[in-house]
């Protein structure tokens, strides 16, 4: 979802992995190890299907439309 814009500044950096942290509970390191996995993926991914099944496939109605 951040690369929606084509460009991550570094506050807004911060500020997902400030959210990961805090949703999920993970310590720094693992908050950043995890966003380094996810653009692994990202640059791997032919288009956004994988990541978006995924999202419809787990998440309630509620949670989707909670998602920003």
């Amino acid at each position: 979802m951040m690369y929606i814009g084509d460009k991550v500044d570094s506050k807004e950096h911060e500020i997902i992995l400030a959210l990961i942290h805090q949703n999920f509970s993970l310590t720094a390191t693992q908050s950043f190890s995890l966003i380094a996995l996810a653009e692994q993926q990202r640059k791997q991914a032919v288009d956004c299907f994988q990541f978006t099944s995924l999202i419809n496939k787990e998440y309630s109605l509620e949670q989707k439309s909670s998602i920003n």
